[in-house]
């Protein structure tokens, strides 16, 4: 179960990363 995060940047405010993150290895919420 992994979930895609946008990552946006701080400077311009575009969401030009993206990470996934393994719902079962780290449950906690991502900022």
């Amino acid at each position: 179960m992994r979930d895609l995060i946008k990552l946006s940047c701080e400077e311009c405010g575009r969401d030009n990363y993206t990470t996934d993150k393994n719902k079962r290895t780290m449950p906690e919420k991502f900022k």
